[in-house]
């Protein structure tokens, strides 16, 4: 789900160390940014009220303070700012800086939503999917799915491809569920990724089955913490259905699944057992130290070809 949306940024953010004295005259400035802005909130410019929020969301020039954030949102809203409007409702949805209320959600929702705000689009189709607080309306999220799929918003273009694939309120169509997904993925969306391994990996909906095909998008979709992506790479490894079975790699993977939940876990425990039968007590300590550096974004990527490169 979309996070809080910054509208313009207070303090600029550099790509290069500065020094102590440096720092101080920064954060110096950083306050006296903060207090022409705030100066402008007080007098009611409703743009104003809008940075003043992110500046306490974000912890920029003050300390980090979601429930104020949410005041000076709120105060934006009441003035028909549409990102400010998304905000408040954010907040209500998630009980970040105020009580979880989740018709006063769906309110804030659909006034950013109707200014065409995307993330509100997206979010308000959400809860017409679930049906939260609100009548499971099929038609509603389709509608607002494809106002911002149009737009681009990949979060969108994937819930379209569920909504196809599932036949949520639409005849099922894996075909369109595909391009919806695989644009998605074009834009870098984790969730996507996995879902379109998953065409190649499955072979049953109009992609014929090809596991190198399904690695390599699971291996995008891992990367990014997908925990599923983590448990299909590993049985691909584990199976070895590229080349000769890779059991230490398989079990690390399949160990990060299991150890971040996910749709698939009762499945991802149960292969995990399977595979330690298939191997040493130091294969499997082996396997263990893998994935917690598996599990970490900054240390996956090399890790995994190391040990992806094993035969």
């Amino acid at each position: 789900m979309d996070r809080f949306l910054g509208f313009i940024a207070l303090v600029a953010l550099c790509n290069f160390a500065i020094g102590a004295s440096d720092e101080q005259i920064a954060l110096q400035n950083s306050k006296h940014h903060f207090n022409t802005i705030l100066d402008k909130a007080n007098a009611g410019d409703p743009f104003a009220q809008h940075r003043v929020g992110n500046a306490y969301m974000s912890g920029n020039g003050v300390p980090k303070d979601s429930s104020k954030a949410f005041t000076w949102y709120y105060l934006a809203a009441m003035q028909g700012i549409p990102e400010s409007e998304f905000n408040v409702g954010y907040a209500y949805a998630s009980g970040e800086g105020v009580g979880v209320n989740h018709k006063a959600a769906l309110k804030w929702y659909t006034l950013a939503a109707d200014k065409g705000l995307v993330q509100a689009q997206t979010n308000l189709a959400n809860m017409y999917l679930d049906g939260r607080e609100v009548k499971a309306d099929y038609n509603a999220a389709l509608k607002l799915f494809k106002a911002a799929s149009d737009k681009g918003h990949p979060t969108a273009l994937n819930s379209l491809g569920i909504m196809y694939s599932k036949g949520l309120g639409i005849p099922k169509n894996d075909s369109l569920a595909y391009e919806f997904y695989k644009k998605a993925a074009d834009q870098g969306f984790d969730i996507a990724y996995f879902n379109v391994g998953s065409y190649y990996f499955d072979g049953n909906r109009g992609k014929k089955r090809d596991y190198r095909i399904a690695k390599e998008w699971y291996e995008k979709a891992a990367a990014q913490g997908v925990p599923s992506a983590f448990y299909l790479l590993g049985w691909i490894y584990g199976e070895g259905k590229l080349q000769q079975p890779n059991l230490v790699l398989g079990y690390a993977l399949t160990n990060v699944a299991a150890s971040n939940g996910g749709e698939m876990i009762l499945e991802t425990i149960q292969y995990r057992e399977q595979l330690q039968t298939r191997m040493t007590r130091e294969q499997i300590e082996e396997a263990q130290s893998l994935s917690i550096l598996l599990s970490a974004e900054e240390t996956f990527s090399a890790t995994y070809q190391r040990y992806a490169s094993h035969k």
